[in-house]
């Protein structure tokens, strides 16, 4: 068996479904195994879920970034307490992006829910969105650019934008697009590009529904392939789980896992 993803951490770390699940945001909800120790639902009547977190973003943001449930748990985000704007959502992970109906408006107050084996949480603290800046900085880019690579990671970025990364040498072609929030954080986006040049300069800017846009990132150079070309390592894997996390990969290669011989 073998798995190939695209690896776009900022250190050059990847849990290996972690990226998948950015491309395929609804899953089919199934039972979760909850240890007997520690139920979820109380005997005495009522839940023993915690309430998930969302975090903090702005308006125009088009998806809510949402942790500290269960891993499997089916995740649903309300609007004003009781209009769904976003999910169910079954997660691998304890942490999801999930993707709102409409854009959000300064001063909605937004919560989330967890479902587990059909019992529900008590909703998430509110979360009211924060109002767009009237100016937006200029995002910088990590200057780690390979050629072939597929991801340019872009940093310095506000919550609720979205990114354009061009190519200033091929015209100031736009050659991937990305928003915050995202899997990775608020304030900076792995943005999947198509395949980079050596030598061309690349450069980025966030713009936001309100119209407001940055200026351009300072333009960065793709260079050459790293030689010698290192091995990544693995932390050791565990019987029975269905990600392996892998350390020392270069931002925008391909990473390959194998069960069985080796390739």
């Amino acid at each position: 068996m073998e798995r190939i993803v695209r690896t776009v951490p900022k250190w050059g770390r990847v849990t290996l479904l972690g990226f998948l699940i950015a491309f395929f945001p609804a899953a089919q909800a199934k039972d979760v195994v909850i240890n007997k120790q520690w139920p979820i639902q109380n005997p005495a009547g009522g839940s023993e879920l915690s309430p998930p977190v969302v975090e903090q973003t702005n308006q125009c943001a088009t998806a809510v970034f949402v942790w500290g449930f269960v891993p499997g748990a089916t995740i649903t985000v309300f609007k004003g307490g009781s209009t769904v704007i976003g999910g169910p959502f079954n997660s691998t992970f304890g942490f999801a992006l999930i993707p709102v109906t409409s854009p959000l408006q300064t001063n909605d107050k937004i919560t989330a829910i967890q479902t587990v084996n059909g019992v529900k949480s008590a909703p998430s603290a509110v979360m009211t969105v924060g109002a767009m800046p009237s100016s937006l900085p200029p995002p910088t880019i990590d200057t780690h650019l390979y050629a072939c690579g597929r991801v340019v990671d872009v940093h310095n970025l506000v919550s609720g934008v979205t990114v354009q990364v061009a190519d200033t040498t091929a015209g100031n072609a736009v050659i991937g697009n990305g928003s915050t929030p995202n899997l990775w954080g608020n304030d900076w986006d792995p943005v999947v590009t198509s395949s980079l040049t050596l030598n061309h300069k690349i450069t980025a800017r966030q713009l936001a529904c309100t119209g407001v846009k940055s200026t351009d990132a300072t333009a960065v150079p793709v260079n050459a392939d790293p030689s010698p070309f290192l091995a990544p390592t693995l932390d050791a894997p565990i019987v029975g789980n269905n990600t392996v996390t892998a350390n020392g990969l270069y931002i925008g290669s391909l990473f390959q896992a194998v069960q069985g011989a080796p390739i």
